[in-house]
């Protein structure tokens, strides 16, 4: 077999004459010599063949097509871009609520608002960017302009967020928003061009095989660039202190400069003239908008039978133009099941179960000696409670932000401990979206329904490890005491009264050390199992019987379930998503490059886009603005712990 050494341009059609290009064959260092072999077709074509070992030709063979073109190092600089811009994007994206409920002091609901108005202009300017590259820049152009607006936009958010320069909340709101916008316009109006720019820079199809690679490269940059960034901006904005808070600033600064050196590195690119720059080739965008909407037109209003419905069209507008129309609904046709690929890539995310509007939670624990009956408003049968039992509301409609509901109260037994007198009627003040806890106990020698301050945090901890709050009743103990929770480690978890402890552990099971009057510990016959992922409610209290007085129980309650399967088997359902948004991403963004027109490609992939933005925003559920407050307190708990990982430093009031 002959492989072709000469193109087609080197024949002169109109003469006789063959022109002779030069060609050189490279030594490879053997004593043998390389024979060339000339070969005239009976059209005077000349063809160039490499006698290879054994005596056997090779003819068109791809891998000795592909090494004729030299891989081009322009894509390191494109792969380096978009890592630092991913980066950029998806650090700053990480604390952006935070810093709007926090530091801009937006509700929680006006942060939902503002933080998805902005992702669906990230979404939505893909559109223009993509305009502007076909029509007047070229993509190389629009990349480098709005790129530069891209910095600027981070610039200005990392200056708004420096306390000294904007005191004011009116002028520091205004100048973060316009920042956003600005980011928004710059990671929107390139995220069509670097992928394709980046494929322009191969020949096609020589270099099939090199664009593969390039793309699967080109993937893990944006996962690697957005990995590193969800992981060390937040770690930056808590640990980091600057003017006494928590530092923005320097949040948002780093994902600025990484944008700075994501502009360097492409324009180090140009300089060193390595890429192949396309011409823009005009958006035919409208045209074929009209097409479609004639047909559709023509095809109502005639009864032509036609071979395909954009036929209709024919009158009006250019075959080519029908024709690459009828294969780009074929492309589309083939992107149906994508969708539903990341409808089921998305289910990965679980979002907690939090309390819906004109909800709340309710337990109440019986502390009391004797046993007792209650009757509430919201509920039809009676309940019974024994000592130290708890029972739990897991949802009941309050119809409105706040509620009195109304508790009556019967003792079961004629004596019960000190109690003289009991209330028939109590009322308990409720908030929605709130877990409260109340304990039925006795002050003085009256029966009382005391709330627990503040609320429980019912939401499973995104830790994954088990969260314990202290409850207490400790009559003459000081508040300086602590109670001790020893388990198979050393050091023990120590939980301070002053303090409205509660925190994560980590463990099973633990012994506990009660305080006593001379400032020590002593162990008591109790024990607490907890396990991952659920939420309890310990209690310690005095007997409130006199004739016990003496006694101190403690007693283990589950606010939230913990977690029914072992960590471990997510190791492979993981292993498996990623594979398969490998393999489904990475030949996706070649399909799309290779296969489609080229002044559609942009409308294809932003047509996907916006699906996949419009379903995961019909899917969100709203957090409520508590889980947003108990996510602050549980960071602030962290920094004032001791011995467990996180306190808070409120007291509990009885």
């Amino acid at each position: 077999m002959y492989a072709p050494l000469l193109s087609r341009d080197v024949w002169d059609e109109e003469e006789d004459d063959i022109h002779y290009p030069s060609y050189t064959v490279g030594d490879d260092g053997d004593d043998d010599e390389e024979v060339l072999y000339w070969s005239l077709d009976h059209n005077k074509k000349m063809e160039c063949s490499k006698l290879l070992e054994g005596g056997e030709k090779m003819y068109d063979d791809p891998d000795q097509t592909e090494e004729r073109v030299k891989y081009p190092r322009s894509v390191f600089f494109i792969i380096g871009t978009e890592f630092c811009e991913r980066f950029s994007y998806y650090g700053m994206k990480a604390i952006l609520t935070l810093y709007l409920h926090n530091e801009l002091k937006f509700s929680e609901d006006s942060s939902t608002v503002i933080y998805h108005v902005w992702s669906m202009l990230c979404y939505f300017t893909p559109i223009l960017g993509a305009i502007i590259a076909d029509t007047l820049l070229g993509r190389f152009r629009t990349i480098f302009y709005i790129s530069v607006l891209y910095v600027f936009g981070n610039a200005v958010l990392s200056l708004s967020a420096v306390p000294p320069v904007f005191p004011d909340l009116g002028p520091k709101i205004a100048v973060s928003l316009t920042g956003l916008f600005l980011i928004a316009l710059g990671t929107g109006g390139i995220k069509p061009c670097v992928s394709a720019f980046g494929g322009d820079q191969f020949v096609l199809p020589k270099q099939e095989r090199q664009l593969t690679q390039f793309f699967s490269i080109f993937y893990f940059s944006i996962n690697a660039g957005s990995l590193l960034s969800t992981y060390i901006t937040p770690i930056l904005r808590d640990n980091v202190h600057c003017y006494g808070d928590d530092c923005y600033c320097l949040a948002f600064g780093i994902p600025a400069i990484l944008m700075v050196v994501a502009l360097s590195i492409f324009v180090a690119g140009n300089i060193a003239r390595l890429y192949r720059k396309v011409a823009p080739q005009g958006s035919i965008l409208a045209d074929v908008c009209r097409c479609i909407w004639h047909a559709l037109r023509q095809k109502c209003k005639t009864k032509e039978n036609k071979e395909h419905w954009l036929d209709h069209a024919s009158d009006k507008f250019d075959k080519s133009l029908i024709s690459d129309v009828k294969v780009v609904l074929k492309i589309l046709l083939l992107y149906i099941p994508l969708p539903f690929f990341w409808a089921l890539f998305d289910q990965q995310e679980t979002y907690p179960i939090a309390l819906e509007n004109g909800e709340t939670r309710l337990a109440l624990i019986n502390t009391l000696p004797c046993n007792i009956r209650l009757n509430m408003s919201w509920e039809e049968k009676e309940v019974n409670l024994t000592h130290l039992e708890q029972v739990v509301y897991k949802s009941i409609n309050i119809h409105g932000q706040n509620a009195t509901l109304n508790v009556t109260l019967d003792l079961e037994d004629e004596t019960c401990g000190d109690v003289i007198h009991v209330m028939p009627d109590y009322e308990i003040f409720v908030t929605e979206k709130q877990a409260q806890t109340v304990l039925i106990t006795i002050d003085t020698t009256i029966v009382q329904m005391v709330p627990v301050d503040p609320p429980d945090e019912y939401l499973k901890p995104s830790s994954g490890l088990p969260r314990l709050r202290m409850l207490y009743n400790l009559g003459v103990i000081p508040f300086n005491s602590t109670v001790l929770l020893k388990g198979k480690f050393d050091t023990p978890f120590e939980f301070k009264i002053k303090e409205k402890p509660q925190g994560y552990i980590s463990g099973t099971g633990y012994e506990v050390y009660l305080p006593t009057s001379d400032g020590g510990h002593e162990k008591s016959p109790y024990k607490i199992d907890v396990k991952l992922g659920g939420v309890y409610n310990f209690l310690v209290q005095k007997s409130l019987d006199e004739a016990h007085t003496n006694q101190t129980t403690v007693k283990n309650f589950q606010i939230t379930p913990p977690n029914s399967v072992h960590m471990l088997w997510l190791i492979p359902q993981y292993f498996i998503i990623t594979v398969s948004e490998i393999m489904f991403s990475i030949t996706g963004l070649e399909f799309s490059f290779t296969q489609a027109m080229e002044f559609f490609l942009f409308a294809i992939l932003m047509f996907i886009d916006m699906i996949l933005f419009a379903m995961i925003a019909y899917r969100y559920k709203y957090i409520d603005e508590l889980a947003v407050e108990n996510n602050d307190k549980t960071e602030e708990s962290e920094k004032v712990g001791q011995y467990n990982e996180s306190f808070s430093n409120n007291e509990t009031k009885f």
